[in-house]
């Protein structure tokens, strides 16, 4: 697929209500370019309470309350586990709860996912690393 490779291009949506489908818009010839587009490790589904933050190649995407973030490469149209939240969610709830913040002190520069967790104002960050 040449979708990766057109950066801003294409709108990625994932549908969620308890499913694993992907579909794709393409913003230059205002259309559906592909619903239900396959990919890599389709088997995870979301549904209320996933939410999610793109960053560079990387959508990174928190499923419901269970703790478990994904992360889906858009070169290579791939979903794959990237990390586990142990500390415990309460009640389900919509909205989005996750941002990246990079930290620069020189040359050196440093990302961390951060995470709210459902109906609590816990907030927890991952250091990410490629």
């Amino acid at each position: 697929s040449t979708m990766p490779k057109q950066n801003g291009r294409y709108i990625l949506s994932f549908r969620g209500a308890g499913s694993s489908q992907i579909d794709i818009y393409d913003i230059a010839l205002n259309a559906w370019a592909n619903l239900a587009a396959a990919y890599g490790f389709a088997g995870e589904t979301f549904t209320t309470g996933s939410c999610s933050v793109a960053d560079g190649n990387y959508i990174f995407i928190q499923k419901e309350a269970t703790g478990r973030i994904f992360r889906f490469d858009l070169t290579k149209m791939l979903m794959e586990p990237w990390a586990a939240n142990p500390y415990p969610h309460s009640t389900t709830i919509e909205g989005d709860k996750m941002f990246v913040s990079t930290y620069k002190d020189g040359a050196t520069s440093v990302k961390w996912l951060y995470t709210q967790n459902h109906t609590s104002p816990v907030l927890q960050r991952v250091l990410m690393i490629d």
